[in-house]
């Protein structure tokens, strides 16, 4: 934990998040270079917000203006990092420049499922992290929302998620049944 606090909030999200989606497009049966290219996408998926994104955790107020902005902006700011950085795989960076847009006739059509598997997980991680401005949502109570007015695709990749994860995934704090706290050690057969 402490290694991982020394790192960032922003590396530890981006390290989350590309272990779901790895898991969860697993499960829906991606091949192993979509999985490959989406992994990646999710590790530096925030790119263009590194700089900014601990400091935004961890104010105690709401995003500025200008703050929301950089948000906005971010994934197309990244995409230009990324390609001043010598990354040339167009998969990836549509996948970094589209991962927030809900619009989905935006970006490359063979990356669609990638787009909304790099969604899910970046929503599911980022309500299980407690900010300032919010306590963190309990692994369930993510997973539920991903389900909220979500379209039969977006369920399906719920679902997958849910499968891979469970309620409870690694890591969670959960109180037995006798009173005892215990701490989730690995994933179940099942949700």
């Amino acid at each position: 934990p402490r290694r991982l606090k020394e790192a960032g909030l922003d590396a530890t999200h981006a390290l989350l998040s590309a272990v779901v989606c790895e898991l969860t497009a697993n499960k829906l049966g991606m091949n192993e270079r979509g999985r490959q290219v989406l992994f990646r996408a999710a590790l530096v998926m925030n790119i263009g917000l590194a700089r900014d994104q601990d400091k935004l955790a961890s104010q105690s107020w709401l995003p500025t203006e200008v703050q929301r902005r950089l948000i906005r902006e971010h994934p197309q700011h990244g995409v230009d990092i990324l390609r001043a950085m010598g990354v040339l795989d167009e998969q990836q960076l549509d996948i970094v420049r589209w991962h927030h847009e809900q619009d989905e006739s935006a970006g490359l059509a063979s990356n669609l499922m990638s787009r909304r598997i790099l969604r899910s997980a970046d929503s599911f991680v980022a309500k299980m992290a407690a900010r300032k401005t919010r306590l963190a949502m309990s692994a369930l109570g993510a997973t539920q929302s991903l389900f909220l007015g979500a379209t039969p695709d977006a369920e399906n990749i719920a679902s997958a998620l849910a499968a891979v994860l469970g309620f409870y995934p690694p890591g969670t704090y959960v109180q037995l049944v006798n009173d005892e706290k215990a701490v989730v050690a690995q994933r179940g057969q099942r949700a």
